[in-house]
């Protein structure tokens, strides 16, 4: 008769991906008790999938099941050792003058944290944006110059 086995979180994580009879071998408790922190490093590489796991409240147990049985691998797969570093906004990513982003907003009437939403879902229209403004001010100074 097989004993159920309990281990610490990055244990699991690391039979979650490497070994199918040790994963068989953990008890239902240990894998509800890690389930929280198992979804949090998951939503690394899937947060489409953890987070509708969440929204609809599927069975814990289920879940450890089928992420073990589709992301097996024989080994850790890479993502999961992703290093956390200064955050940098997403804004500051989006390569435009500040001076044209500030004017944008101010023109807009657009807030500091939906400025941040738009850069990060909507980046072309950003740059097209930053285009046509620019070409605006070229347009400008040759009338000027003329």
């Amino acid at each position: 008769m097989e004993m159920d086995i309990t281990v610490n979180l990055f244990e699991l994580i690391d039979i979650l991906f490497t070994d199918k009879i040790r994963w068989r071998q953990i008890s239902d408790n240990c894998k509800r008790g890690h389930f929280f922190m198992l979804q949090r490093r998951l939503a690394i590489q899937y947060p489409d999938i953890v987070n509708s796991a969440n929204i609809n409240g599927i069975d814990t147990l289920a879940l450890c099941e089928m992420y073990h049985a589709k992301l097996w691998c024989g080994r850790k797969p890479g993502w999961l050792y992703t290093k956390g570093g200064p955050k940098v906004a997403v804004s500051e990513q989006v390569s435009i003058p500040k001076e044209n982003a500030s004017w944008i907003k101010n023109t807009m009437s657009i807030d500091s944290k939906t400025w941040e939403s738009i850069c990060l879902r909507t980046p072309d229209w950003v740059y097209a944006l930053n285009d046509r403004l620019e070409q605006a001010r070229d347009n400008g100074k040759k009338k000027r110059n003329n």
